[in-house]
């Protein structure tokens, strides 16, 4: 709970962080993403490591690349991001809708470790042989239960800002 708790602080106060200086931020996330990898190749020629050295080279050179790609970008990012944020503080059902399914998420996680506990369990306590497929299907239930859920809030959040869109100053409550 205090977790949860801590993250839910974090992520308000990054979105107000965002909110009044989302273009130096993100600038700022390019150059120390570049200089990261610098730093890796620098590591990579001290420890004299040669796929270190040429896997961070090649990276640093790609996130040069991107960087000075996207460097024009960033204020359209930053557009978008103060659009995406006065649609949130528009309709605050989407944090509620985000946070539900995260909780759902932590007990489907449970509930998966319960199940693969139980099989394993039973397979010891029955000295019965190991079925990969059975594991297998386990796992695909696991992300796939995961994936949909989050698929489930990816798409209300979608709808909540096409509801905006489309909406023209009517205030509706979608959420």
């Amino acid at each position: 709970v205090t977790a949860a708790v801590t993250s839910l602080f974090f992520g308000i106060l990054w979105m107000k962080i965002l909110d009044c200086c989302a273009g130096p931020v993100i600038k700022l996330m390019l150059v120390l993403n570049v200089m990261a990898w610098i730093a890796l190749f620098v590591v990579g020629c001290v420890y004299v490591n040669i796929a270190l050295i040429i896997i961070s080279a090649i990276l640093v050179v790609i996130f040069v690349m991107w960087s000075f790609c996207v460097w024009d970008r960033v204020s359209f990012a930053v557009a978008l991001m103060g659009v995406a944020s006065e649609i949130v503080s528009s309709y605050t059902g989407v944090i509620f809708v985000s946070l539900g399914v995260i909780a759902f998420d932590v007990g489907w996680i449970m509930l998966w470790c319960t199940c693969t506990y139980a099989y394993f369990w039973y397979i010891v306590e029955k000295n019965i042989k190991f079925e990969f497929w059975i594991f297998l299907l386990l796992l695909i239930s696991l992300f796939w239960g995961l994936a949909v859920h989050r698929n489930v809030s990816h798409m209300t959040t979608c709808g909540v800002a096409a509801t905006w869109y489309f909406s023209s100053g009517v205030r509706l409550m979608p959420t």
